[in-house]
């Protein structure tokens, strides 16, 4: 015999179970509705586009309260195209735009990271021939290098740049509109916004310069750092251009039929962490156009980083 409590009890639990199975039984038969799907599905297309081209969603736009209107993102790009002065080449054109917009500072300085080996100071060339000179961000070029040979790269790659080109020393703090290269026999990492070079272990066989650096910039410049891979042979820079893209930055790799050497490319686009494979004369382009996205130029401050470099088989040097 059942007590009232426990009558009650059954009752409720019952009365809650045919609820359920009723909206249940209600959503299935619901019609689709085909117009009000077909129309989500377009504007999130639409707003994909307009984030893939740029549109800053955070300004003030027509229509809302407090706007005011403002040309379309491709007029205003046009408009600054055809206000350059006379001789300019529209594809030099830096993250500034050439015009307004205060440069990058401290820990929001943008850091591109270039890694090469065989065959690689042509397409380095090309790309600093195409790269204007007030980016507003740095530049860090690390090959593969004799290390019992003098490096005159900072000499080569100043004949293709306005930029100032030096080679990196240690704990030298890095500056927008910079180009810097790593000296032979060392290994190059960033840290808080500044330069270190060590000396690689002795006991271990195989160097990966490339790696060494993109892990650790990475690590300091999170969603504002940018991999470069140019030609080269090995499977130096995939493990760096992993980390780079976990870090929520921007993955390039140059185009195997126009590289010398494609090993280090192959390597990388199979690893599945590769943005873009360009020619090298495309990659300037992307690389500015990421620089001006909000993602990059106005997003939340950096994750906190760790207190202590990034070791990975390497010793530093005094």
């Amino acid at each position: 015999m059942l007590s009232s409590d426990e009558t009650h009890q059954i009752r409720k639990r019952d009365k809650k179970e045919r609820n359920k199975s009723g909206c249940v039984t209600e959503s299935l038969n619901r019609p689709f509705n085909r117009p009000l799907f077909l129309s989500i599905q377009s504007r999130i297309s639409q707003r994909y586009m307009l984030i893939s081209k740029g549109t800053n969603f955070d300004s003030p736009r027509p229509g809302r309260r407090g706007g005011s209107a403002r040309p379309d993102q491709n007029e205003k790009r046009e408009n600054e195209k055809e206000n350059l002065p006379e001789g300019t080449d529209p594809a030099r054109i830096g993250a500034q735009g050439g015009a307004a917009g205060a440069p990058f500072s401290g820990n929001e300085l943008p850091v591109v990271g270039i890694g090469a080996s065989a065959g690689g100071l042509e397409p380095i060339e090309t790309f600093f021939d195409r790269i204007s000179a007030d980016s507003g961000v740095a530049f860090v070029v690390v090959q593969h290098m004799d290390p019992h040979h003098k490096s005159i790269m900072a000499e080569l790659l100043g004949r293709h740049t306005e930029m100032p080109v030096r080679m990196a020393e240690n704990r030298m703090q890095v500056a927008p509109n910079t180009v810097y290269v790593n000296p032979p026999g060392k290994y190059l990492t960033l840290f808080h916004g500044m330069l270190h070079l060590s000396d690689p272990d002795p006991n271990q066989g195989v160097r990966f310069p490339i790696d060494s650096f993109l892990r650790s910039l990475a690590e300091d410049r999170g969603h504002r750092s940018v991999s470069i891979l140019l030609s080269g042979g090995g499977t130096d820079g995939t493990l760096g251009l992993k980390a780079v893209k976990a870090a929520g930055g921007m993955t390039m790799v140059q185009e195997e039929g126009s590289a010398k050497f494609g090993g280090m490319l192959r390597s990388a686009v199979a690893s599945g962490s590769v943005d873009y494979v360009l020619p090298v004369e495309e990659m300037p382009k992307e690389v500015i156009r990421y620089i001006r996205h909000p993602y990059t130029a106005k997003s939340a401050p950096l994750r906190k980083r760790s207190s202590r470099p990034l070791s990975i088989g390497w010793r530093r040097s005094s």
